[in-house]
């Protein structure tokens, strides 16, 4: 088994990324378990989080509701001022089924190969981060800094 790292958006970027790489088709569907994406975020810290106050134009970029609450560290002695208590891994993890395995054969496009990983079972990463912030682990604006310019929203 060979495990590597690629610089992509997502993990359904990874497999244009190996074709950019001359990397047949055939041998990425029959090579290719499964391939993760994951970025860390700033967990708040639980000793000081307070409702965040967060723009109307950044809770709807983000597809959350407008009297949903979230949380931010406002800072305090156990995390020395930062509002900060660690980090915390979201990601997604697609794992290549006979479905994507056919997909990745007949030339699908990023942007397919998502749709067929997500109805497959695929959890967004983009999902992962907002579990995590709808539950006051991380703020919204982490959410928003993190992802969304980066195309994952």
């Amino acid at each position: 088994m060979v495990l590597s790292t690629l610089h992509t958006g997502s993990a359904a970027d990874t497999i244009i990324r190996l074709g950019d790489m001359y990397v047949e088709p055939y041998m990425i569907a029959s090579g290719l378990l499964f391939v993760i994406t994951q970025r860390l975020v700033k967990l708040n810290c639980s000793y000081c989080k307070v409702e965040e106050e967060i723009s109307h134009r950044i809770k709807s970029a983000l597809g959350a509701k407008q009297n949903e609450k979230f949380y931010v560290g406002e800072g305090c002695t156990r995390c020395g001022g930062t509002g900060i208590s660690g980090r915390v891994l979201v990601y997604e993890f697609m794992r290549i089924t006979q479905v994507l395995q056919e997909a990745i054969l007949g030339g699908a496009s990023t942007a397919e190969v998502n749709r067929l990983a997500v109805k497959g079972g695929m959890q967004p990463i983009f999902e992962c981060a907002m579990t995590y912030a709808r539950q006051g682990d991380i703020s919204l604006l982490e959410v928003y800094r993190t992802l969304a310019g980066k195309g994952f929203c």
